[in-house]
């Protein structure tokens, strides 16, 4: 049994020698393998054009593990330039380079044309770049550079500046040309920049996206500019009273024209808008020599956009447009209009003083007529408004002269203040049904009006704007000016307020 006990003592005191030496192996085993997800390359040693650099990575699973590598860069050189060939105001030159590691190398560079001494440059977008202006010079002809030296590196010159050649209205000064260097690297033309400038002609760069705020406004003597096809957007009053302008050609790409963009261009004849414009909004005011214009399909609304253009006689407007708002007011020779039917709103002073227009035919989509639409138009004579008109705006046809016979759809709730003030040819007219508000002033004046039939049962409401009663609503109509109301309404008629005001020439039918 001793034997057997010792024998059993012994076999157990290897086996826990056995166990502990496998859980210590079992320990020091190495860490499962995994796929690296390795960072960027952070260069440690730069390379030079004679020396080997070095560069490292790190995995983001686990930053003990490190990759090196080493990497040559032969264009590492440290250049000194110098002036091989001058460059000039105009033209480029060219620079020689030694490379400070090792003579052996060497290059050559352009050395771009400096532009007119006395230009002024700005360091913009963080210092990447350069913009300009005037400076110290004040007349003649002026080279803008394509590039800047800084710090022995050419930076691009990418904008001219706000106010950059701007002169004062009393100046005496100015310059004669502006022109650009072949390889120009603007990309914008900031506000006022030629502002008063004496300019007969320019052509802008390709490159050039924007042309900002009354940039070249009260260039008067200016006849000529030239867009390039890169231009997106040209700003409020950029082209503000360029009085000599006869010709401009907007480009494919225009997509923005601002307000009175080239408004009083008094010699433009005609103009074509590309198809990327979808609004206008004052853009074209007082272009009095403007006899022609194309708008393009997709313009969805003209706002003030022709006002004053007394040389417009027939307009076609896209099927596209559904807003028009003050677009062709003082229009005086505009004669004839075809309105698109997917128009939905006339707005206010649309056709404003056309007193040149005859007729016009509203479509079947509009819902309102803005406040004085067609006031002044004194050759209007005749005019159908279409179904679906809810409501007349406050002068609207007021002082249409000619006007002799209109015709109300049974839509129509509101007719506004003033609406038909001083219509003397308008002789009779039927309100329809509907009808159920009345502004003050609205048939005042109309002298040779005889007639009004009024098919509402219950009496419109004649009041001002302030909720008052208004007593001017048929003010200086014809001595003989019959209304007649439904015969079943008549005792509500000469009892409302208002409306008892003219009992005596209140009739049942």
């Amino acid at each position: 049994m001793m034997k057997n006990g010792k024998l059993i003592g012994f076999l157990s005191f290897f086996l826990m020698i056995g166990v502990c030496f496998w859980a210590c192996s079992e320990s020091e085993r190495e860490k499962p393998e995994h796929t690296h997800n390795w960072g960027a390359w952070t260069v440690t040693v730069p390379a030079t054009c004679i020396d080997d650099g070095e560069e490292t990575r790190v995995c983001a699973l686990d930053a003990s593990h490190i990759e090196t590598r080493i990497f040559s860069s032969p264009n590492a050189h440290e250049w000194q330039w110098a002036a091989k060939i001058s460059p000039t105001i105009t033209a480029d030159g060219e620079d020689a380079g030694v490379c400070t590691l090792n003579a052996s190398h060497t290059t050559t560079r352009t050395a771009y044309a400096i532009g007119t001494i006395g230009l002024a440059y700005q360091l913009i977008d963080n210092n990447t770049a350069y913009s300009v202006s005037k400076g110290t010079v004040n007349s003649g002809e002026v080279f803008i550079p394509a590039f800047r030296l800084y710090n022995g590196e050419y930076l691009p010159v990418k904008e001219i500046s706000k106010q950059a050649f701007f002169f004062s209205y009393y100046s005496m000064s100015g310059f004669t040309s502006i022109s650009f260097a072949k390889n120009s690297q603007l990309t914008s033309i900031g506000s006022d920049a030629f502002y008063y400038a004496r300019l007969t002609e320019i052509t802008l760069p390709e490159g050039i996206t924007s042309i900002g705020k009354s940039a070249f406004g009260y260039c008067v003597g200016l006849t000529q500019i030239t867009l390039p096809d890169s231009l997106t957007s040209i700003g409020e009053t950029a082209f503000f009273q360029c009085y000599s302008l006869t010709d401009i050609t907007l480009p494919k790409g225009l997509t923005s024209v601002g307000s009175r963009a080239f408004d009083s261009c008094t010699s433009l004849t005609e103009i074509t808008l590309p198809e990327g414009i979808t609004s206008i909004n004052g853009a074209f005011q007082y272009c009095t020599g403007l006899t022609e214009i194309i708008l393009p399909e997709g313009i969805t609304s003209i706002d003030y956009a022709f006002t004053g253009c007394t040389g417009l006689t027939q307009v076609t407007l896209p099927e596209s447009i559904t807003s028009i708002n003050g677009a062709f007011q003082y229009c005086t020779g505009l004669t004839e209009i075809i309105l698109p039917e997917g128009l939905t709103s006339i707005g206010q002073y649309a056709f404003m003083d056309c007193t040149g227009l005859t007729e016009i035919t509203l479509p079947e989509g509009i819902t309102t007529i803005g406040d004085y639409t067609f006031n002044g138009c004194t050759s209007l004579s005749e005019i159908i408004l279409p179904e679906g008109i809810t409501t007349i705006g406050d002068y609207t046809f007021y002082g249409c002269t000619s006007l002799s016979e209109i015709i109300l759809p049974g839509s129509i709730t509101s007719i506004g203040e003033s609406t038909f003030y001083g219509c003397t040819g308008l002789t009779q007219i039927i309100l329809p049904g509907s009808i159920s508000f009345i502004g003050r002033s609205a048939f005042r004046d109309c002298t040779q009006l005889t007639k009004i039939t009024i098919l509402a049962v219950t009496p419109p409401l004649l009041q001002d704007i302030y909720g008052n009663k208004s007593i001017y609503v048929f003010q200086n109509t014809s001595p003989d000016l019959a209304i007649k109301v439904p015969a079943a309404s008549y005792a509500a008629y000469i009892q409302a307020d208002g409306w008892s005001d003219y009992w005596q020439r209140i009739s049942g039918m």
